[in-house]
């Protein structure tokens, strides 16, 4: 059978939703050798994985959390922070990366399609063909978080410039000529790589626009057997789950409000508010609970309600089980998701800085009295297990194994035709178009930049702060689902991309899920951070805090 390497990023929101894939994939045969740090990696080593474990430059994510510029909107000062630690971080795990995977070559290489550069890179050194996997929206040259006003950036910004000169450096000395087509040519034409989305079609913005190079496999997640479980109390009561995943939990004011929000209902609630520590709540009723973590994919299995950040690894982990959900999003990314799951008549959202008890209690006992909601929770967990989950992700792979591995070492020179309207014959050549910093170039990183929003002219709208309704449920279409227009509270009015740029606007566009992404990787569970910490070995501390 294959041996299969597969790299991912210090992030449990990316990792977590891979381990139903590992686990098929071992029981079909095959070998499969995952490189993620220490820390992250207990789950997918039960799953039968061997973990090729690489020590992570990443710093605290919520130390980047606190330094956004804007936390509703992804920014050029956000985009250049995370394009800047990337590139530190490519460079220092490749090396150790390639001396592990050339003394087992694997047959193919599986790799995270949004921050996983590494990944792609060593497919590249080793000849062998690669397969991009996203767990988050995806994005085309139809919808993306820029097009759609999540995401601003500025084009006349010298540090961009800057950014992209050092990106050109790193694909050109470590010969990358696939990870520069995923991040300078996504929206090129010609073949695109195969990519496997986390996620049902149902549920993505825009997901008829999509071609067959992106399989909407749903998420490919499994129990995680070191959470432990959770038994709801018998009484009776609607089971309320709260929590802001594992980079955003400690924020103690957001807990003390829902403590008085939901103190004189009949609910069961339980709290994980991750770095704050449960005492400093003051004295709770009896049905409320709060730990620093719970074993989330239990108590959703007991959930009639999430209040959530709308962490994507969360919403598809609440949508598996079918629980609508009161979105408190806590930056762009997050936004998007909310605006999307309340488009479907699936969730409540609410601003983080308009939260007060009363809207927050209005906004749970709605969907809780909502049958509609429901519904179409319920609904959405049957495209999530039609999209064909961990079963359907092996088939494609498995299609794409090489008898023979036919992918060959790429010159220096081809890196500059992965940016498809770059005329680069050389890798300096290719450094330097996508680093000139003149705005009129039709090379430049200015001109680059300007594709960042291209679609979205709608007129802003606000969260709602205090109507419990799903602000889309009445206006629905009778089919679930149907509708795929992503809706878009604070979008901005932008440029089109000039006809004469370098690069497609959905390659830059993609470049805003990669700003969001890279500061809340670690999403998908309340749990798993305390739960994989005593298999960690010495690589846990050095990426403790790691998104």
């Amino acid at each position: 059978m294959a041996h299969i390497g597969f790299f991912n990023i210090p992030g449990f929101g990316h990792v977590n939703i891979t381990q139903g894939l590992v686990a098929e994939l071992v029981a079909r045969g095959h070998r499969v050798s995952y490189a993620v740090p220490a820390a992250y990696g207990a789950e997918i080593e039960r799953a039968g994985a061997r973990l090729v474990p690489y020590d992570t430059t990443l710093t605290d994510p919520r130390a980047t959390l606190a330094a956004t510029a804007d936390p509703d909107r992804l920014t050029t000062v956000d985009y250049v922070h995370n394009l800047r630690g990337l590139t530190r971080e490519t460079r220092t795990i490749v090396p150790p990366l390639l001396d592990a995977f050339r003394a087992e070559p694997p047959d193919l290489m599986l790799y995270d399609g949004v921050l996983g550069w590494a990944g792609r890179i060593v497919a590249d050194a080793l000849g062998v063909p690669a397969i991009r996997c996203v767990p988050t929206l995806a994005v085309n040259e139809h919808w993306s978080l820029a097009s759609a006003g999540y995401a601003h950036f500025d084009p006349a910004d010298p540090e961009l410039a800057a950014v992209f000169r050092e990106m050109g450096a790193l694909f050109q000395d470590l010969d990358a000529p696939g990870a520069a087509r995923d991040f300078f040519g996504a929206g090129a034409p010609g073949p695109r790589p195969t990519t496997l989305v986390f996620l049902p079609r149902a549920l993505q913005c825009a997901g008829d626009t999509f071609d067959d190079s992106h399989h909407f496999v749903g998420p490919c997640a499994a129990p995680r057997t070191l959470d432990g479980g959770w038994t709801p109390p018998g009484d009776g009561r609607p089971v309320v789950l709260v929590s802001l995943g594992t980079v955003q939990s400690g924020r103690p004011g957001f807990f003390r409000d829902c403590v008085d929000a939901l103190r004189a209902t009949d609910w069961h609630v339980v709290m994980a508010v991750g770095a704050h520590d449960p005492a400093g709540l003051g004295p709770l009723p009896p049905h409320i609970e709060a730990h620093a973590h719970v074993p989330q994919q239990a108590v959703l299995r007991h959930a009639d309600a999430f209040v959530t950040h709308a962490g994507m690894g969360s919403v598809l982990e609440a949508l598996s089980s079918a629980v609508p959900m009161v979105t408190v999003p806590q930056m762009g990314e997050q936004r998007a998701n909310a605006d999307r799951l309340a488009e479907l008549g699936i969730g409540v959202p609410l601003h983080r800085d308009a939260l007060d008890p009363a809207a927050l209690r209005a906004a749970v006992a709605g969907l809780l009295g909502d049958p509609v909601a429901q519904e179409r929770a319920r609904a959405m967990r049957e495209q999530i297990r039609a999209a064909g989950g961990p079963a359907r992700a092996a088939d494609i792979v498995e299609r794409h194994l090489p008898a023979v591995s036919t992918a060959s070492a790429v010159s220096a020179a081809t890196v500059a035709s992965a940016v498809s309207t770059a005329t680069a014959a050389s890798a300096a050549t290719f450094a330097s178009a996508v680093s000139t910093a003149t705005a009129a170039s039709a090379a430049s990183a200015a001109t680059f930049a300007s594709t960042a929003s291209t679609a979205s002219t709608a007129p802003a709208a606000t969260f709602a702060s205090t109507a419990p309704a799903a602000p889309f449920a009445s206006a629905a279409p009778a089919a679930p689902f149907a509708s795929t227009a992503p809706a878009a509270p604070f979008a901005s009015t932008a440029s089109a991309a000039p006809a004469g740029s370098a690069v497609s606007a959905a390659t830059f566009a993609s470049a805003a899920t990669f700003a969001s992404t890279a500061s809340t990787a670690s999403t998908a569970s309340t749990a798993s951070a305390a739960s994989a910490a005593p298999a960690a070995s010495t690589a846990s501390a050095r990426t403790e805090g790691a998104s």
